[in-house]
């Protein structure tokens, strides 16, 4: 959820900063090139639609993500970065990277040393040079509005999606203490877990966020994407890859889709991506080697390159986010143990046959609730991504190793294109790195407003392919809808596992 947080715990923690910033306002003022410019309206290689949520306690960390972003970029001619900043009053005052300490909401273009203000034209019409309005960033409408004026004003032939902001998973909220059996005992833990499984919480809007079906509801495929990025915690899942899978791999005919999808399973730090060194491996003018060796790609060194944009795939530049993520966490704040993954979404139907033959076979036939408990035991023992209490998020890579499940293994490899993960247990990369679901069913949970206890599978009422009321973004999880005639004698996926065993 791109907090300040030390992953598997609640408690705030200062982390080490990825790219050393000055302090508000010190010599990184990009006032003197600060100009407007209009929408260039000619075709490029690539947009980069970049939704920046502020409006919340990550405001500043955001606000040093575009300038390090100017400081990579090396020419707009064939890449266009536009920016939708939405800012909140009380975090920063910094007024010299953007032009002004705004406290709503406001368009740019991000250049090489320089970002233009931009009108917002019919798409924005309160959003200008002398003007800007305030919008709920965990609206699906705004995020709707901002990919159609970037692409009517900055078409392209390659579009990237990048949600900066706080990420809690696929979607659902519970305000809950925990009451969980560890080793045999039974442990209370009294710290509150407001868990809001969501991405884009804007602090304006009342807190409201973007849930995955919300995402899928809105959208459809004039908004679709080469490449969707999460810079944000906690977005690895396979239920979130599975939403936005294209067609070719079973996705509805019509619904927003991407190609790839780079994501985190556990937490990330609060300063990002480095953008800086992302951007800067996007080059005209240079090629070959870029400096550093990596092992994203099935854990073997090879060296990382520079990519044209003009002939850049969503793989290439996905590829380019995890490799550079793996070496500020291995160079610059190896302190923070940190994992970032590319998946290929044309595989994520396959992924999941897999997983579900897996599901109504071998653990259907073997497993009960109590020792599906001892299960979680054995694949979370050596990756740190599961914390009990509010994201029990565990590695499906881990799993089909666990159950010795080749065909599982083979999906899982093939959809993760590249990953590392700086954990024990984390053994080869390009393997592990993709997230599912597995919550503790039986475990007690009791809620701090209304005292009511339930198990903890009741409170999952959000995971789910149904809506709930008048909510869409609650449910409607198309990697949960039930197969064929479910029933308890007739298990045949993950989701209708968890429904026999804990419903």
């Amino acid at each position: 959820m791109k907090k300040i947080y030390i992953f598997g715990g609640l408690l705030p923690v200062l982390l080490l900063l990825s790219c050393p910033i000055p302090s508000d306002g010190l010599n990184r003022s990009l006032l003197d090139s600060l100009i407007y410019s209009d929408p260039n309206g000619k075709s490029t290689a690539w947009t980069i639609m970049y939704y920046v949520d502020a409006d919340n306690d990550l405001e500043s960390y955001l606000l040093d993500d575009n300038y390090e972003l100017s400081q990579g970029m090396e020419s707009t001619e064939i890449v266009n970065v536009i920016a939708l900043v939405d800012r909140i009053s009380g975090y920063s005052a910094d007024s010299a990277i953007l032009g002004s300490n705004f406290t709503d909401t406001k368009l740019f273009r991000i250049g090489a040393d320089e970002i233009y203000p931009l009108e917002g034209g019919g798409y924005f019409p309160d959003i200008g040079m002398a003007k800007s309005g305030e919008y709920n960033m965990g609206d699906g409408e705004t995020l709707k509005t901002f990919i159609e004026y970037c692409k009517a004003y900055y078409p392209a032939d390659n579009y990237a999606l990048i949600f900066s902001n706080h990420g809690g998973g696929v979607k659902g909220s519970s305000e809950i203490s925990q009451s969980i059996a560890l080793g045999g005992g039974l442990v209370s833990n009294v710290l509150p877990a407001l868990v809001e499984k969501a991405i884009c919480y804007d602090s304006t809007s009342g807190d409201d966020s973007l849930s995955t079906a919300e995402i899928t509801n809105i959208l459809d495929n004039r908004h679709s994407v080469d490449l969707l990025v999460y810079d944000a915690c906690v977005m690895g899942l396979l239920e979130i890859a599975y939403q936005y899978r294209p067609e070719s791999a079973g996705g509805d005919e019509g619904e927003f889709s991407a190609d790839y999808m780079v994501a985190s399973v556990p937490n990330v730090w609060g300063y990002g991506l480095p953008y800086d060194r992302v951007f800067s491996r996007l080059s005209e003018s240079k090629t070959g080697d870029a400096g550093h060796d990596s092992t994203v790609v099935n854990g073997s060194s090879y060296p990382v390159q520079y990519f044209d944009p003009s002939t850049m795939s969503g793989e290439d530049f996905g590829r380019i986010i995890v490799e550079e993520q793996e070496w500020d966490t291995q160079h610059v704040n190896s302190t923070s143990a940190q994992s970032f993954s590319l998946y290929n979404l044309d595989y994520s139907d396959d992924v999941v046959d897999a997983f579900d033959d897996l599901s109504a076979g071998n653990l259907k036939s073997t497993y009960n609730s109590t020792t599906l408990q001892n299960l979680r035991s054995a694949i979370g023992s050596g990756l740190t991504y599961s914390d009990y209490v509010a994201y029990p998020h565990f590695d499906l890579y881990a799993l089909a190793l666990n159950r010795s499940d080749s065909a599982l293994q083979t999906a899982v490899n093939n959809m993760v294109a590249a990953s590392f993960g700086d954990f024990s247990g984390f053994s080869v990369n390009g393997k592990h790195g993709l997230g599912f679901f597995f919550t503790d069913g039986n475990a007690s949970y009791t809620s701090s407003s209304t005292g009511e206890t339930k198990t903890a599978w009741a409170w999952q009422y959000w995971y789910t392919g149904e809506s709930f009321g008048t909510s869409v973004e609650y449910g409607q999880l198309a990697f949960c809808k039930e197969r064929s005639g479910f029933t308890t004698d007739n298990v045949d996926s993950w989701f209708e596992l968890l429904q026999f065993l804990y419903n």
